[in-house]
């Protein structure tokens, strides 16, 4: 997914709010029909900027930021974007790895770590061994293994 696709996607969801197109939408989609072409990076964001100013608040949620590619500098261009919102509302998830970025784009922002409990990752693996055939084979095959199998991952995870 890249940075239009995420910018594209956060208009057209204010947009289905709004109700109805605003000049500036309609203009950007005559002009890229006319040529054929699709809208740039900063043609939505410029875009999103304007739609965001017809509302009192707007909340947006980011799920899975650190999945985002590397490439094309996506994550960069979507913390820019959204973090020179005045009115927007951001929450976003993200592995450890990511929030020191996360958190730098907001002036202010908060850290809330989320762990799983040990007891979910441990029913969680237990689902996953018996929909996956080879292995649910290989553990009743081998007295202990899906035991050992689920311990390990449990203990790995850092669950609480």
């Amino acid at each position: 997914m890249t940075a239009e696709d995420i910018i594209g996607s956060l208009v057209k969801q204010l947009l289905h709010r709004r109700g109805n197109p605003s000049k500036g939408l309609t203009d950007l989609y005559s002009q890229h029909t006319e040529r054929k072409t699709r809208p740039t990076y900063l043609e939505l964001a410029k875009l999103l900027e304007a739609e965001v100013r017809e509302f009192s608040k707007v909340f947006v949620v980011i799920d899975a930021l650190d999945e985002c590619p590397v490439q094309n500098d996506t994550r960069t261009k979507i913390l820019k974007e959204v973090s020179k919102l005045s009115t927007v509302r951001v929450m976003m998830t993200g592995r450890p790895h990511v929030t020191a970025v996360m958190l730098s784009s907001f002036g202010e922002a908060c850290d809330v770590p989320i762990r799983a409990r040990d007891e979910d990752i441990d029913k969680y693996t237990e689902e996953r061994i018996h929909l996956n055939e080879n292995l649910s084979r290989h553990c009743l095959r081998s007295e202990g293994l899906e035991e050992t199998i689920r311990q390990t991952v449990v203990s790995k995870a850092g669950g609480m």
